[in-house]
């Protein structure tokens, strides 16, 4: 899926329009200056479809582009015909989805939600943070929960090593994590005791998280919707933004 911002759609409508009105008013030869503006201003609808990659308009653009200098009025008014034709035909083609502003501005695409600390000490779990914005952005809500889990997954893993937990149950599933940490606290080591706060709320939280979201979603036992996922996303970003203080992965 590309992004593509509705505005450059209308300007290329309207840049195309704009140079054809050029043409119009010229009379019946075309100067050399007006010759230079319309390359100019098809050059610029051209990396106005650079997201679209390669494709029969930008062809056909790049081809008026190469004849403009040698274009008769009529020629060129065949040729942006052309052009308006074929770019209707890819648009028929087309599927736009269109995203609440908001929601866009908030999550769609965004890699610093949970701050620059984790952006920095935790890229592969902002890579699913930024996902679980997307999917947001997308309302894609049930998915948004899984990258969030996921995400915190990356910052389970970092406490565990940090409190120096000897794993002990394979595969490493949360609940068998967790249990080797809540071993830890059992007999707290001077580390423990010396980031007791930290260490606790992590523990708390993420037990939690574990019962009400991470298996719910993974078991396919719960499906998510807006101001739910809402809800966990913003608890995840909070979370991670406070862990990124202290771990890293």
């Amino acid at each position: 899926m590309k992004e593509f911002p509705a505005a450059n759609l209308v300007h290329i409508l309207a840049r195309i329009e704009a140079l054809e009105k050029t043409v119009l008013s010229s009379g019946v030869t075309i100067s050399v200056d007006q010759r230079n503006q319309l390359k100019q201003g098809f050059q610029e609808i051209n990396g106005w479809m650079n997201d679209w990659g390669a494709s029969p308009t930008k062809t056909q653009i790049n081809k008026l582009i190469n004849d403009i200098s040698t274009l008769s009025e009529s020629g060129f008014q065949t040729t942006s015909n052309m052009v308006r034709g074929i770019l209707a035909e890819e648009l028929a083609g087309l599927t736009f989805f269109k995203i609440d502003s908001d929601d866009a501005k908030s999550y769609l695409n965004r890699d610093d939600l949970a701050g620059s600390d984790f952006e920095t000490k935790f890229p592969k779990g902002n890579n699913e943070l930024t996902e679980a914005g997307n999917c947001f952005a997308f309302d894609r809500f049930t998915g948004c929960v899984c990258h969030c889990m996921r995400a915190l997954e990356y910052a389970l893993n970092a406490f565990e090593k940090d409190v120096g937990a000897i794993p002990t149950k394979y595969p490493r599933m949360w609940g068998n994590i967790i249990t080797d940490i809540e071993t830890v606290k059992k007999s707290p080591t001077s580390k423990w005791k010396s980031k007791k706060v930290f260490y606790d709320s992590c523990l708390t939280y993420l037990d939690s998280v574990k019962t009400a979201w991470r298996n719910q979603v993974f078991h396919v036992e719960a499906i998510y919707g807006k101001q739910e996922a809402k809800d966990v996303l913003d608890s995840t970003i909070r979370f991670l933004r406070s862990v990124a203080k202290e771990l890293s992965e």
